[in-house]
């Protein structure tokens, strides 16, 4: 996850590792689990990128992404983070490029 928010410009403010703790529910024949706490400065695009590799990992039986605030400012920010999430950084081949081609070809289409 870290090389994922770190190709996309984003910040990894905190990760915790917060151990083994037993399941609320029996998931995919598991009875415990082990919890991480992920804090992290992201435009929206990646927070789809993440929560697509969260989900291609056979490893991860949940995970919840919860949205703390809306606008990041430098004093909303933790100490030594800068909110550089106003301006959305892609790289070249991500997801925001393909679906501009789709949505030109589609667009194309429809004249």
């Amino acid at each position: 996850m870290r090389s994922t928010i770190a190709n996309w410009k984003g910040d990894v403010i905190k990760l915790e590792d917060w151990g083994t703790k037993k399941l609320g529910y029996e998931i995919r024949k598991n009875i415990q689990g082990r919890y991480f706490l992920l804090d992290y400065l992201a435009v929206a695009d990646l927070v789809r990128e993440i929560e697509r590799n969260l989900r291609l990992n056979d490893q991860i039986l949940k995970f919840q992404t919860v949205k703390v605030n809306d606008r990041v400012s430098s004093e909303t920010a933790p100490a030594g983070k800068t909110a550089k999430i106003s301006e959305p950084s892609f790289p070249p081949e991500g997801p925001r490029k393909e679906a501009q081609e789709q949505a030109q070809t589609e667009g194309a289409e429809g004249k």
